[in-house]
């Protein structure tokens, strides 16, 4: 006997073994009700199933029916285990060839515009998902790494690892602006109000370009201001009216600036705070006081910071200037992604501005003099255990989000490609003081994977309530605001927004658990569901047919029947069968007892009868009766004489 490979992964014994032949898979079934694909080919296990845990018992039956790749088991209830095959023919579906760095939604014209590290850029049609066009060598062989909507909406602004920065007509492809910078540093956020733009990274610094709509090439020149704040490299920024932007770095510092006066307004970073010296890290904006750099450096962790920046110094020299983290992975600090909530209360009580970053954290904060108001981590939701969340909590974290516009709904990425809708309408509203931050988190409404890697941004189409998400995987999909999976921009697939079929994405197949499948796919994804259930649902419909068909026909033929009497038929209870007899047979030496076990009911006493001939009025059938009985009962002593014995005897002697 030959024995090539062994193929080990069941800790239990396995019962059941099935093999379909025309996708060269092994299915077995093992005593701990979990069932397992293998590829006959390279001995390799495919997939594991534990669906069947909610049998009480092992199985009895099992079967495997291969044209529908359908398990099927039985023990007291039948169980079905439905497997979908996979278009071999189908590969992986990319939007792009290069990870992505942003996909931006359109409401003007409806599109949906992308951009890779390739130097290139996509327009899409969110209706169908179709490409509308694409022009490549934006910025050369340089990566493009920024993207954003100049005010009006129509011109497409990009930022390139280089520094440098360009407008377009992405409807055309035309280049219209060039704009200069001082600093060969990637950039990496874009804030616009009015008709100015503000843009950061690894400058550390922030550049203002003024009205971009003038034709003086002078207008188009950047003043730098915010030098020596940041010490480490600028990782988002966002606008709050009237006149607030706020930098996130990755050291983990967020500081708030007045535009007007480009001055710094307050420092935040939850690292290690004090929180009984908490708002001695907060200053008036009303004031506004000039902040010299070195009042903001004596309010800093210098030390802490030091360390954080030397820490990630190495790590980029180890990997190279050409690989260089477009997160913030491998430390506690940093702060990828920082948004304003323009809809809330501007109070001491309410949090407006939300932060998140490495850990799987997201802050809420108030910047009028609450400081950190509460944050959850959105790790614990996904991961259940604390090895789990300890083993994830360094190395990954939440890259970007997006609220509604009218604050109800916050909508988080991370860097394992985890999608998450929470519902924050209510939450670190309205706060009583109290010494510590609110852990609580909010109301989760969906929570899936929807990509294989690092989701980088997040766009809200807010009218038909979806979400576009792009991630370094290289894919730009679009879903349903509840987590439904529409489709990946650039697939031949034309999907309707109309008319949206289930669908699971390719890349997801393999690796996606089970809540992931039933929340972008609830109507494919049905793994495994029990037969009896549809039997009972089919038997309760057929059941209560009759039962109608009989109620009418009884009130045709019944309308005369009083009242009384149905409801006294109604109140019969129904009738148990009688239990079966417990048979006793007995045994002897001359052979069985057939009969010992029959029950036997108890005799009735004897009647009396009267004697025929006692009435005075006897009919012929009283005298048969008396010849029929004569023989079997005796007749009083006295009414034995010689004429009733011997009557013919009697006459003759006379």
């Amino acid at each position: 006997m030959y024995l090539p490979e062994e193929m080990r992964g069941h800790n239990s014994t396995i019962i059941f073994i099935a093999i379909n032949d025309e996708t060269g898979h092994l299915i077995s079934f093992s005593k701990d009700l979990e069932a397992r694909v293998w590829g006959v080919h390279n001995q390799r296990c495919l997939q594991v199933c534990h669906q069947f845990q909610e049998f009480d018992n092992i199985p009895s039956a099992l079967y495997y029916y291969s044209p529908t790749s359908t398990l099927i088991a039985g023990y007291l209830d039948v169980g079905m285990l439905e497997g979908f095959r996979e278009d071999l023919k189908t590969v992986a579906v990319v939007s792009h060839e290069y990870p992505l760095c942003g996909a931006l939604y359109n409401s003007i014209f409806n599109q949906v515009v992308s951009g890779c590290n390739g130097s290139v850029v996509s327009v899409w049609d969110i209706e169908t998902g179709q490409k509308a066009i694409q022009f490549s060598h934006c910025h050369g062989e340089v990566e493009i790494t920024a993207m954003s909507f100049d005010a009006s909406g129509r011109r497409l602004i990009t930022g390139a690892r280089d520094g440098s920065i360009k407008i377009w007509n992405f409807n055309n492809g035309a280049c219209l602006k060039i704009l200069e910078s001082s600093y060969n540093a990637e950039v990496i956020c874009f804030v616009l109000f009015y008709n100015n733009v503000l843009a950061s990274g690894w400058s550390q610094v922030i550049a203002e370009y003024r009205d971009l709509s003038s034709k003086d090439p002078n207008d188009l020149i950047p003043t730098y201001w915010g030098k020596n704040i940041h010490e480490d490299d600028i990782l988002s920024m966002a606008y709050h009216d009237p006149g607030i932007i706020a930098t996130s770095s990755f050291d983990g510092d967020i500081i708030l600036w007045d535009i007007m006066t480009e001055q710094v307004i307050a420092i935040l970073n939850a690292t290690d705070v004090d929180f009984s010296a908490q708002y001695a890290r907060l200053y008036n904006k009303m004031s506004k006081k000039p902040v010299e750099g070195n009042m903001v450096k004596e309010i800093r962790h210098s030390s802490k910071k030091a360390s954080v920046s030397n820490q990630r110094q190495n790590n980029l020299k180890n990997m190279g200037e050409s690989k260089k983290p477009r997160f913030g992975y491998g430390t506690n600090n940093a702060v990828e992604k920082v948004i304003f909530l323009e809809k809330r209360e501007k109070s001491v009580k309410t949090a407006t501005l939300v932060a998140c970053g490495a850990g799987g954290l997201v802050q809420f904060w108030n910047i009028y003099g609450g400081g950190l108001i509460g944050e959850f981590n959105t790790f614990y939701y996904i991961y259940k255990t604390e090895e789990e969340r300890e083993a994830v909590h360094v190395l990954h974290s939440v890259t970007t989000c997006k609220a509604l516009s009218d604050n109800s709904i916050l909508v988080t990425g991370s860097s394992l490609g985890y999608i998450q809708v929470w519902d924050i309408s209510s939450f670190c509203v309205d706060v009583l003081n109290e010494s510590k931050p609110i852990k609580n988190m909010p109301p989760i409404i969906s929570s899936w994977r929807g990509h294989t890697d690092a989701i980088i941004s997040i766009d809200l189409v807010e009218h038909k309530e979806l979400i576009i998400t792009a991630s370094l995987d290289c894919c730009v999909s679009l879903w349903t605001l509840c987590g439904r999976y529409i489709g990946t921009f650039g697939e031949s697939y034309i999907w309707n927004l109309n008319n949206i079929e289930t669908r699971v994405p390719t890349r997801l197949q393999q690796i996606a658990s089970e809540t992931t499948l039933q929340t972008i796919a609830p109507k494919v994804i049905k793994t495994f569901s029990l037969l009896y259930m549809t039997m009972a649902e089919e038997v309760i419909e057929k059941e209560l047919h009759v039962s109608e068909e009989k109620a009418k026909t009884n009130n045709e033929k019944n309308d005369s029947v009083p009242i009384e009497d149905i409801l006294k038929a109604c109140k019969n209870p129904k009738k148990k069968p009688c239990p079966p007899i417990k048979l006793k047979v007995r045994n002897s030496e001359y052979g069985l007892s057939v009969y010992s076990h029959l029950k036997c009911p108890e005799l009735q006493p004897e009647p009396t009868y009267s004697h025929p001939l006692s009435g005075p009025n006897n009919s012929k059938r009283n005298k048969k009766s008396e010849k029929a009985n004569s023989c079997d009962k005796a007749l009083p002593k006295k009414l034995i004489t010689e004429k009733t014995l011997f009557p013919n005897t009697a006459e003759s002697i006379k």
